[in-house]
């Protein structure tokens, strides 16, 4: 099962651009404060709308599945059935502003 990683995230009405670094972030020339989240698994009963793709961490986190999808020509379900990842739904908890 998929275990937690932290990235930074532009804080916006939603949450977009994330990236590992908050360097990176700052690169899109963000107005809004850039805010370091946790993302993990859903709690049993838990909703959320981000999905990602998990490949030993979580990459491609985007707030809607179709979003993951694109990032892959062929689709995500050939990659899946090789073995190479997963598609998850997962829940973000916002932490403390990057420095």
């Amino acid at each position: 099962m998929p275990s937690p990683n932290s990235s930074c995230f532009e804080h916006r009405p939603w949450l977009a651009n994330l990236y590992e670094e908050c360097g990176l972030v700052k690169m899109c020339g963000t107005q809004y404060p850039i805010v370091p989240v946790l993302v993990r698994d859903l709690e049993p009963g838990e909703t959320s709308e981000y999905w990602a793709w998990w490949s030993n961490k979580f990459m491609f986190v985007y707030p809607g599945k179709v979003c993951v999808d694109i990032c892959f020509p062929y689709g995500p379900e050939v990659l899946e059935k090789a073995g190479e990842g997963i598609r998850v739904n997962v829940a973000i908890d916002v932490l403390e502003g990057c420095k």
